[in-house]
Order: C-alpha cells, then structure tokens, then sequence
C-alpha cells in the first residue's frame, strides 16, 4: 500500500451520508472517509483483510485508523499557542501505513491519538458513537460527478450481542414495524440527484432529494418497491420506463447483490445493523460517457485476446465510475465459526435481489 498522508488539521464534515451515525468526516480531496468507530469494527476489518479476502472485496477499502479530539478538547487546543497547536498538528501527521500498524507479535505500537479533527453533533442521522477512535476507509462515492446513494440496513435482528434489554426492546420495535421485520432489510436513506424539470440531460441544473431514515420507515411490503424505483429511475420518472442507461445499472447493481450473497453463504459470520450501500452515477452525460468508454475497454479487450494468448499490456486502463455496491457498517460484526451462514442477513439480501429483479422485468 503507498504511503498516504494524512493532514488532520484539514478533516471536514463529510455530507454524503444518507443514514448511520453523526460524527463521519473527509479529508480535502474527498477521498477517503474518517469515520467513527469501535474497536470490534477495526478488528472486523482487519481479519477480512487477512483471512477472508472474498469478504473483504465486498467492503470499502480499510486505510487504517485515526484518533479524533472531542469538540471540548479542540476548544481546549484553541485557547494554546497558535505557534505550538501547529507545530502538534504537523507532528500529528502520518501516513497509512504506519496507521495501519498493530500490536501483532509486539512489534508494532497502537495507532496515535491526534487532535485537530472536530467530530460534527447536529445531524439528522443516528447519535455521534460514543469513542475518540476513527477509521479511514476509501470515499466509494468519490470520482462520480453526481453520486446517488441509497443506504439498505440488513437483518430482521438489529441488536448486537452486547446490547441491553432496553435497546433490544427498542429496535426489535423499528423491525416489527418496518420492512426489517417482513423483509429483512429497509431502506435507511437516500439522496437523488434530480436535474431541474426542463433542463437538458447535458445541463448540470437540479438539486439533491434527501430522504432520510423516517421516509425508510414508512415503506410497507406494499410500496418499498417504489423507494427503490425512485432511487434508480429519480423522483420524476418513477412511473416510468427504464431508460437503457439506467436498465444497465440496475442490471449491474442486482448482479453484485447476487455476488454479495454468494459470498456470505461461504461465510460465518453475523453482522447486526450493517447495510448494502448502493451508488450510482446520477448526471445523465458522466453515465453516457462512463457506459461508453466501457464498452471501447471491453472492445479492447476482446481484442488483445484475439491477438497473441499470453501477451497482456503493462497499462490497465482505470474503469470509469458507473456504480458500486459495498457491505458497510461493521460496529457489530464478528466471524461465527461452525455456525453456518448469517440467515439473518442473507434473508434481507434475497428480499432485496427480488425487488430489483421485479423492476428489471415490468420496466
């Protein structure tokens, strides 16, 4: 892994999410994701990495991790030296790969607490994570010119082993009332791009729809195939027919569904309130030129291989952003061996690939 240098001093409020906890940030290039975390979820990560490389493909891409400044310490900071609080956050900088380090076999030292980053509290999302631990994953969403992004929380059972009864209770509650407990997943949050009524598909006019958990939680069995045709067809065109373009990115995103499933059917784990996150380009000219410059790489290709077997080029032309589906959400998640698959997850991802498949067939 190249070494990757992290300026703490320069984390800002990442506004891309569309469910989940407060507190998520982003460096200055939008990048990577500093998100908040507990010490089950840096293990998680950590042992797909090294034991479970299927799982692993599945999941954002770990860079390490960062200790976060609560907002009192970072007032604290302020009132120091201006001279000295730089000179600390200079110091404070580190790349990933010495972040990435572990105490494994003793040689390596826990990653360093640095302050500077101020975690963000007012949110329509769920409350801030109780920790001053962070981890660095790759932004999926970054590269697209208007990412839409749909959050889908997975498992009828929401509550990790460690929850007490009054949390139990709680969202054993939200899963009877919900999808999570017919389906198992809902739709947790989404934010569409939606270009201005009238405007041509070459202009960049329009505005971003957020719908947030509470519009999540009123989808029945009824209607929750609609969230999902307003998420791939936009607010406006519901209704309608699918487009070519965005009949090949429906295609796309069941086709990874199905690979999600395959994989965690190998797999034993169990994960409780971890989400599909769906995302996908929302400009209608970047989709066109992604989906066109995909079909000239495959043509390629089929090229190279009708040429010389054995022969490959040294440069491998990077894929233009058209979609990505990751697993996310891993605060509580552990590998379950001799217990078989996580049935609890795989039920909501079959309810899921069944809706997608059903608007693929009548649009």
């Amino acid at each position: 892994m190249a070494a990757l240098n992290i300026n703490q001093s320069s984390l800002t409020s990442f506004d891309g999410t569309v469910a989940g906890h407060d507190g998520v940030l982003t460096d200055q290039s939008g990048d990577l994701i500093v998100k908040p975390c507990t010490a089950a979820e840096t293990a998680f990560y950590q042992s797909a990495l090294q034991h479970h490389g299927d799982f692993a493909s599945l999941m954002p891409t770990y860079m390490g991790n960062l200790g976060l400044a609560s907002k009192e310490e970072r007032e604290a900071i302020k009132k120091q030296d201006p001279m000295s609080i730089n000179a600390a956050l200079q110091a404070q900088e580190g790349t990933a790969e010495q972040l990435i380090e572990k105490k494994e076999g003793g040689s390596a030292q826990d990653p360093t607490k640095v302050s500077g980053a101020e975690v963000p509290t007012d949110s329509v999302h769920g409350h801030k994570i109780k920790t001053n631990e962070a981890i660095i994953l790759q932004n999926v969403a970054a590269g697209f010119v208007k990412p839409n992004t749909l959050d889908a929380k997975l498992g009828s059972r929401l509550w990790g082993d460690e929850a007490n009864q009054a949390k139990r209770d709680t969202l054993d509650k939200v899963a009877a009332e919900t999808t999570s407990g017919s389906l198992g997943f809902r739709v947790a949050g989404m934010r569409v791009w939606e270009p201005k009524e009238g405007s041509r598909s070459d202009e960049a006019e329009g505005e971003y729809k957020v719908y947030d958990k509470h519009y999540g939680r009123l989808l029945k069995d009824s209607n929750v195939q609609e969230g999902f045709e307003t998420f791939f067809l936009g607010a406006q065109n519901a209704g309608s027919r699918l487009s070519p373009l965005r009949r090949a990115v429906l295609e796309c995103c069941e086709a990874e569904v199905a690979r999600i499933e395959q994989v965690l059917q190998k797999e034993e784990s169990r994960m409780y309130s971890a989400s599909v996150l769906f995302v996908f380009e929302g400009d209608t000219k970047a989709l066109e030129a992604a989906v066109a410059k995909i079909e000239q790489m495959q043509g390629k290709a089929q090229d190279q291989k009708a040429t010389e077997a054995g022969e490959s080029s040294d440069e491998e032309e990077e894929l233009p952003k058209m979609f990505v589906v990751k697993l996310i959400d891993f605060a509580h998640a552990h590998w379950t061996p001799g217990e078989g698959p996580d049935e609890n997850v795989l039920r909501g991802l079959r309810s899921m690939r069944k809706i997608l498949q059903d608007i693929l067939r009548q649009k």
